[in-house]
């Protein structure tokens, strides 16, 4: 009996804490005036919170703009998220549509910098490219070479056979060459899932529930004055995942996302740190790798959808390799703008 009262005692008490988040959103949007934001309103004051799951990001004050709860057509996102929703518009330039043609060539034969630091004198931003053409070319090419080498290896019959394990290693390694010679003066790693989230660690003591956090199968971390903080999460399925295992870790990151931004935030100061702020999610979903931003905006979070990209590992065209190696390079040029704003905006240490 006392089994069952704490299972229904937990059962009223998330469902408690959801409705006081989704009141708290309906206070924070209810002035604003344009049409989208009343859409919004209305769906959320419609909304049932015996129909959402205990994991949903509503249930912590995250608006998911992805999911079919809202129905918020993409080219309304800018009027929610302001500039910032135009990451999902970063052009493709033609490099790197070359360098994807020939890998193709390669992959079907199969065969056969100088590093600069950023300034804090620059201003950089999630809409625009921070490095040069020829920069984007060689990490491009470097990407695509990590792939042809993964073909090599028969990357495709490894994972199709149910190895999730082999996945995270395949996808940790394009990451390694994603985060090459970054323009930065500090650390920067990718850790596979031998370690928890202390950001994960932290948000539980910090909800009482739990001691122990949560392991990502992969994160980047840096190092900031002598101390590594958690930059980007990934939560990576067997590549036949289904929908149920693609949702859980969707909503998993959302989580990781709100965890690590509170850690970040500790350290620096909290309005120039939300002002230029994605924290960034990666969702390996069956074949498919799906980017997500969780950006906080007039004091609203939202759960940006921004870019899927099939994961090239069979007879993909051209274009679908394109769409790949575009995807880790805007996660690149998420993560650089993410590093220099948490430098510039950290608190001054006291002497």
């Amino acid at each position: 009996m006392g089994f069952l009262r704490g299972k229904f005692q937990e059962e009223v008490d998330w469902k408690a804490s959801a409705l006081n988040s989704i009141s708290l959103l309906k206070d924070k949007i209810k002035d604003e005036v344009t049409p989208v934001h009343e859409h919004l309103f209305t769906r959320l004051s419609n909304t049932d919170v015996n129909k959402l799951s205990k994991d949903d990001p509503l249930c912590i004050g995250i608006i998911d703009l992805s999911s079919n709860k809202y129905i918020i057509p993409e080219n309304n996102f800018k009027s929610l998220v302001g500039k910032k929703a135009d990451i999902k518009n970063l052009d493709k330039d033609a490099t790197v549509k070359h360098v994807c043609h020939n890998f193709i060539s390669k992959r079907n034969e199969v065969q056969k910098l100088r590093k600069f630091v950023l300034s804090s004198r620059e201003t950089v931003t999630h809409n625009q490219w921070v490095e040069a053409d020829h920069v984007r070319g060689h990490i491009a090419s470097g990407i695509t070479d990590v792939l042809l080498q993964e073909i090599k290896l028969n990357a495709l019959q490894r994972v199709s056979g149910g190895s999730e394990n082999t996945l995270v290693e395949i996808i940790s390694r394009l990451l390694d060459m994603t985060i090459y010679h970054l323009p930065v003066d500090f650390d920067v790693e990718v850790t596979r899932s031998e370690r928890q989230s202390i950001a994960s660690k932290n948000w539980k003591i910090q909800q009482k529930t739990g001691s122990r956090g949560n392991k990502p199968d992969i994160m980047i971390r840096a190092c900031f004055r002598q101390k590594w903080e958690e930059i980007i999460f990934f939560e990576c399925g067997k590549w036949g995942a289904d929908e149920d295992k693609i949702l859980h870790d969707h909503n998993k990151l959302t989580q990781f996302c709100l965890a690590g931004s509170k850690e970040l935030v500790k350290k620096c100061l909290k309005e120039n740190f939300y002002k230029n702020y994605i924290g960034f999610a990666v969702n390996i979903a069956g074949k498919y790798l799906k980017i997500h931003g969780l950006i906080k905006e007039k004091g609203v979070k939202y759960y940006l959808p921004i870019i899927k990209a099939k994961i090239p590992l069979d007879e993909e065209t051209t274009e679908e390799v394109e769409e790949f190696v575009h995807a880790l390079l805007v996660l690149r040029n998420g993560l650089i703008v993410n590093l220099w704003g948490i430098v510039n905006s950290q608190k001054r240490t006291k002497k």
